[in-house]
Order: structure tokens, then sequence, then C-alpha cells
């Protein structure tokens, strides 16, 4: 049907009414979502203000704790969780928000145990449990720092529950079957959960609960020790925690002599795990009495084998077979992938080979004890050359007799340096930045300086007679007369000195060489000698011919003639290098430190 020129008309003014109708409203909803996104963005910068009030209120809370205001602290907290909205409030750190009562009853309840305040520490962790199990919170006390310091709320609220029901925090929330119950509930529900420990460290939760069921079974006895290392093993897939387990089992019989089975259960780590990392996680299970553990499991296994043959069953023959497999596969594992990790496994495969290169030598003394601590002086001969004494991991100085057979005695402790006194009536010591004596005779200690009147000494070494005292302050050297208590500065740059025999010279480091000082002249001589550092711990030989020094690295130790500067290596046929060398006063024997933090006692090479 055609239209007549006035239908054409008032269609078209339909049309243009529609067309008005339809841009106004488009104009309304534009101006509506303008008004609303104006409203909105205006609500977030006054959430925004708000959640950067609360943020400054933590800072402060935490301020006060770490000046020692907890009591504050922990009242700043609880009314900023009153105050606020808790269920929609968060609190912001470096860009991420975090929820604000998980993060604030988190602090809270580390407040309550720096308190003794028990019962309100369980109770608040039972509840971050209840409501925030796997709710991400920042830890605690890490607000100023960059890096990963979050984790779930709930597994850190049950490792803590976990500690104060072992007694760590008291005696009164002590109870071992709690704790092996909330042990296994991290194990099976968060089994790859990281545990942030302060100061950035972190661990995984289920290889760090592993050490800690262990420990606590282990003190209940060797039934429930076993019981509960079977049932992680059913229960954990992380080779971490299965080789911590494995070698708990393996510890455990080496204690009871069973050395049989010991290998047995190292050589199934071996199998099991060939080629697993522990560069950044040893899972061992008694890691401050061993030996530093190379980048693969395997490895870590096979030098503990080596280490039973050699000190316990007393096989060198097996233990070179050992460190022969040992040896093939560095070899193979840098011939197959591990270019990245070839300086390691090459510093492997030279303490192995000289290891099994010292098949003819005679067999070194173990002098059969807790171990020492490896710094200086922490060695010091007697006088008779019978008797060594040595400061151990419990930080006590203990007296071995070399002709007798057992474990040393207590003398005193702590201390960190000891030195007899020429008649080995004496021991000097430092504690404290202090340098005492002890008398073997009647037992009397009696204090030589004062850290408020001299300052904080570092190391010290008695001269021969005794007359004199050298120790450093900071990075000065001075004598200390004993008798008139006059003290002179020498001059400084040099580090772990100790005396010549005939007291007119001192020998340590200094930067990357070994020097030597005259006492009266203050002529400075230097010797340009291998692989110097900081601990190398030089000491002379009782004739003043030569003196006597750890390497670094692999722990070489050297033997330096003074006139001709030439040297000889002390051979060394063990596993772990040796340091802290100390000449004995008879000149035959050189004490040192090598595997499993033993000292040994080796002969002098002939010819010297």
């Amino acid at each position: 049907m055609k239209l007549g020129k006035n239908g054409e008309q008032q269609s078209m003014i339909k049309l243009c009414l529609s067309f008005k109708i339809y841009v106004t409203g488009l104009k309304q909803i534009v101006h509506s979502i303008i008004f609303l996104t104006g409203i909105l963005f205006f609500s977030s910068l006054i959430v925004l203000g708000q959640e950067q009030k609360i943020t400054d209120i933590f800072k402060d809370a935490i301020k006060c704790y770490e000046t020692g205001e907890k009591e504050k602290s922990l009242n700043l907290i609880t009314q900023l969780l009153k105050d606020c909205d808790i269920k929609d409030s968060t609190v912001i750190f470096h860009n991420r928000h975090y929820n604000l009562e998980a993060v604030g009853l988190n602090i809270i309840a580390h407040i309550y145990l720096d308190l003794k305040m028990l019962d309100e520490a369980e109770k608040t962790l039972k509840k971050i449990v209840a409501d925030y199990s796997e709710t991400k919170i920042l830890w605690p006390f890490s607000f100023e720092k960059e890096g990963d310091y979050y984790c779930k709320a709930g597994p850190l609220a049950l490792d803590i529950l976990y500690d104060l029901y072992s007694g760590k925090y008291g005696a009164e929330k002590k109870n071992l079957s709690i704790t092996q119950e909330i042990g296994h509930k991290l194990l099976k529900e968060f089994p790859t959960e990281k545990l942030v420990c302060g100061d950035g460290y972190w661990t995984f939760i289920d290889h760090s609960v592993t050490k800690k069921i262990l420990a606590a079974a282990e003190s209940i006895g060797d039934v429930s020790f076993l019981k509960e290392g079977k049932q992680i093993l059913s229960e954990s897939k992380n080779p971490l925690c299965r080789i911590c387990v494995l070698d708990a089992f393996a510890m455990m019989n080496r204690k009871k002599g069973n050395y049989k089975k010991a290998i047995e259960i190292y050589n199934s780590i071996v199998k099991q795990f060939p080629y697993y990392n522990i560069e950044y996680d040893s899972p061992f299970y008694e890691d401050p009495y061993r030996s530093t553990s190379p980048f693969y499991a395997s490895l870590a296994a096979l030098e503990e084998i080596a280490q039973i043959y050699l000190y316990r069953i007393k096989d060198r023959e097996k233990a070179f077979e050992v460190f022969g497999r040992a040896i093939t596969f560095a070899e193979e594992e840098i011939q197959r992938k591990a270019h990245n990790m070839r300086s390691s496994l090459d510093y492997r495969i030279e303490r192995y080979r000289l290891a099994t290169e010292g098949r003819s030598l005679p067999e070194f003394s173990i002098v059969e004890d807790k171990g020492v601590v490896g710094q200086y002086n922490h060695i010091a001969w007697h006088p008779d050359s019978k008797k060594l004494a040595y400061i151990a991991y419990d930080g006590g100085i203990y007296e071995k007799n070399l002709e007798k057979e057992g474990c040393g005695n207590f003398i005193i402790g702590p201390a960190n340096a000891i030195q007899y006194s020429s008649d080995g009536k004496n021991l000097m010591y430092i504690w404290s930045g202090e340098i005492w004596f002890y008398s073997l005779v009647n037992g009397l200690k009696s204090k030589i300086t004062s850290k408020e009147l001299e300052g904080w000494v570092g190391k010290a070494s008695l001269s021969p007679g005794d007359s004199l005292i050298l120790f450093r302050i900071s990075n000065k050297l001075y004598l200390l007369n004993i008798k008139t208590m006059d003290k002179d500065l020498i001059g400084g740059g040099i580090f772990n000195p100790s005396w010549s025999p005939d007291g007119n010279t001192i020998i340590g480091i200094q930067g990357s060489q070994i020097a030597e000082l005259d006492i009266k002249t203050k002529e400075l001589k230097l010797y340009s000698v291998p692989d110097v550092h900081g601990d190398s711990s030089p000491s002379f030989s009782p004739d003043g011919q030569y003196f006597v020094y750890s390497t670094s690295g692999i722990g070489k130790i050297l033997i330096v003639n003074r006139d001709k500067g030439s040297f000889i290596q002390l051979p060394l046929w063990y596993l772990g290098g040796g340091y802290l060398p100390k000449w004995s006063p008879d000149g035959q024997y050189i004490a040192f430190v090598g595997a499993e933090n033993k000292i040994f006692v080796a002969p002098v090479p002939e010819g010297l």
C-alpha cells in the first residue's frame, strides 16, 4: 500500500519522536553510570583510607612488640578487632589484602605465648583453625619486609598448637598424644603447604612436622618411634619426609651398634631417591651433628655408609668401595645433565678420591665424643701431649685423656675459646666477651678482663710462660700484661693470632695470606700459600720451624716450612676434609676436626 504525502510526514514525525526518546533514555543511562561510578570511586577511596588506617595501627602494634611493649601491642590489636567490621575488613601489606581478623588473631596468639598466657593462646589458635583454616595471612612480624612471607592460617596455627602441646611454651600444656594427632592431621590435610617460620625462612609443613613427630616419639621409646615413622611412610608421598624417616631409622640402628641394618637402610635411600636434590632442604634427622650434605640424597647416604665402615666397622676396603660408587655416580650425573652442579660434583669427586688414595696410610686416632664446635681455638693440647681439651656442641669444655677409652670429662662451660696454661694447671677461656681462668687444681675461676672496661674480646692467645695475653677487640690487637694489667695496642689487621714457641712472634690471617708479626720490631712477614681463609687458624710446630693451617674449600691441612716457604699436605684419607689443626707440644701429632665433627689425631709425616 502506498502512503500519501501526509502519511509520510506523520511516519517521519513518529520516527523522530521515537529517536528523541531513545537518545534521551540513553543519556540518562550514561549519566546514571557516571554517577554510580563516581559513588563507587569515592567509596573505594574511603575503604582504602580505612584499610590504610588499619594497616598503620598494625604497624604501630608491631613496633610496640619489637620494643618490648607487648601488653600495649596486644591492646592495640584487640581494640582494633572490636572497633572494625571484622568480617569485611582487610589489612594491606605489599599490595596484598589480608583478612583483618585472621591476621589479628595470629598476632594475638603469638603475644599470648610470649606473655605465657597459654590458655588464651590455645583458645585463639583453635579459633583460627575453626574459622580461617584456608585463609592466607602474613607472617606476623614481617610487615616491613618484601618477600614471600604469607601462608595459610590454619596449618600455621596447628603447627603452633603442636609446639604448645609438646611443652615448648610450658609443661602445663604438654600432651604428647595430642601432638601426634595434630601432626598426622597436618600430614593428611596440608601435605604440600608451605609453613613460614619467620625472617623469610619457610619449609613444607609435612617435612617440618615429620621431624617433630619423630622427635616426640623418640622421647617416648623405640616402639613409639618405629610406629610413628612407619605411619609417616604410609601417609606421606613427599621424598623429604620419607628420607627423613629412613635416616632416623638408620641413626637409631647406628646408636645401637646395628651397623648392618643401618647400611641396609641407607642403601634403600640410594635406590629409591638416586637423583633427589637436597640442596635447599636437608632431610636428615639429626642434621647439626652430620657432615654437610651434598646435592643428592643418594650421595649423602653413600657418605653415611662410608663413615660407618671407616669409623664403626673399621673396614677401610669396604669404605673405599663405597667411595668408588659415589665417584661413579657423580661422574655419570655430570655427563647426564647436571652441568649447573658441575663445580659441586667436581668438589665431591675430589673428596672421594682423596679418601681412596690413602689406603696404605696408618689409621688416625679418633676422639670418640660428642664432637666439637668448628671455630677458632676450640681444640687445645695439654702440655704433656696426652690430653686434649675441646668445646662440644653443648658449649661445655671437656678434657679427653688420649691414653684411656671412653668419653672426655666435663670441666666447665659454656665457653667459646680455650687454651691450657704452660704448666697445665689452668685453662684460659673466653665467654661473653671476657677472658677467664679456670684452675684445674681447685676448681676456682677468675675473670681477667671486663667487657665494660677493656671492651668485648673476640679472640685470645696465652703467651709461652703465661705472662701475656694477646687478644682482639673489634679490629685491633692488644697485649695484656697479666701481672700489671697494662694493655698495649700492637696493631690490627691480623686475625686468629697465636704465639710462636719463643714468644717473640705471632702468626695469623691477613686477608688471603698467612702473616707473621714480630712483637718487638713490628716487622711483618707474609706467606703466599694456597687457599687461606678467615678460619685457617695457623699454629706453630713446637720447634718453631713450621706452621700448620687448613685451607678453604675441601679443607686440606698444609704444613709450611717457615724458612723456605714450601709446604706439604697432611695426607687425609678420611671423608670430609679437616680444619682447626693444632700441633702437639711433643711435636709428634697434629689434632684437627674432621668427619662427623670428630677430633682426629694424626702422626706428623716423617722427614719433617
